[in-house]
Formats: structure tokens, sequence, C-alpha cells
């Protein structure tokens, strides 16, 4: 459509992006919207002896995010997430 209408004068690079392979999640929203997906978190501080938790996103609750790991479940508040992900999964 761009090379039919020619709606910018002169030469121009298109770029497209996507989030990738590792999607990032930032907006509270997200923890619901991707609820039943793999997700990777990295912590500010440690929770029960941990930095990092890998599991499946159960979603947000009033306590925080919900994740079950293979090391049981886990709910960690909002504001003690560094980053969080939702993983590719094989």
């Amino acid at each position: 459509m761009l090379d039919v209408e020619d709606p910018i004068a002169g030469d121009y690079h298109l770029e497209v992006s996507s989030p990738g392979l590792d999607r990032p999640v930032f907006k509270p929203s997200d923890y619901t919207r991707f609820a039943g997906e793999a997700v990777r978190l990295r912590l500010r501080e440690r929770i029960d002896g941990r930095r990092k938790i890998t599991g499946r996103l159960e979603g947000l609750t009033d306590e925080g995010v919900a994740v079950e790991s293979a090391d049981g479940r886990f709910v960690v508040p909002l504001e003690a997430i560094d980053n969080a992900h939702i993983e590719l999964e094989p």
C-alpha cells in the first residue's frame, strides 16, 4: 500500500518490530491477559529464597501475581517484580 499510494515523499526504510519470542509483561492487565502462559519473573529482592520464578501464570490477585511452578505456588506483589517475560513453550 505504501508503494502504491506513496504518501511519503523521498526514500524511506520501513522497520517492523515485534515483542519477540519472550514477550515482556509491563502492565497489571498483562498478567490477567496472559494467564495460562509460561512466565519468567525476576524479583527485586528474594522471596522464599528466590530471585527468579518460572512457571505457569495464574493471573493477578489482590495480593499480587500468582505463578504455579514446579516448586509450588507463589504470589508475588507487583512492586517486588523487577521484570517479567512470557516464555515460548517447546
